[in-house]
């Protein structure tokens, strides 16, 4: 596990182009896949300053992405 950074995320997922998509609303979303249940994450906060906190975080996100599929039985 590495603390989630900026720095550490662009290093760990050597900028793959599969760690991000673009939503449907056109905006950019970046991905990791969680360590305790294997499902995709998205981070938030990492390129953007957040009102609500200083630190980016990443929550899990229920759909497929090219890192990783949505699996719900090992989310609950």
């Amino acid at each position: 596990m590495y603390e989630l950074a900026k720095e550490n995320y662009l290093t760990k997922t050597k900028k793959d182009k599969r760690y991000s998509a673009v939503g449907k609303d056109q905006c950019k979303r970046d991905f990791a896949v969680c360590p305790a249940c294997d499902n995709p994450i998205q981070i938030i906060g990492v390129y953007k300053k957040l009102e609500n906190t200083d630190k980016p975080y990443g929550r899990h996100y229920n759909h497929d992405t090219a890192i990783a599929k949505h699996n719900e039985q090992a989310y609950q």
